[in-house]
């Protein structure tokens, strides 16, 4: 039987940017008290999907 770990939260921010002419998609995470900057989406889904797994195999 699992035991039920204490909730995390995860704030995710995404904006454009303009560059050049251009946007650029940028994002931030908050994960507690910590700020994490992502420069491109594949970089912010990476971090995501691994923080999930992690949370599951802890619970």
């Amino acid at each position: 039987m699992k035991t039920l770990s204490p909730q995390r939260w995860l704030v995710v921010r995404v904006w454009l940017e303009p560059d050049m002419g251009l946007g650029v998609w940028r994002a931030s995470v908050r994960r507690d008290d910590q700020y994490l900057y992502f420069a491109c989406p594949r970089a912010l889904i990476t971090y995501l999907s691994t923080a999930v797994q992690l949370q599951d195999r802890t619970t």
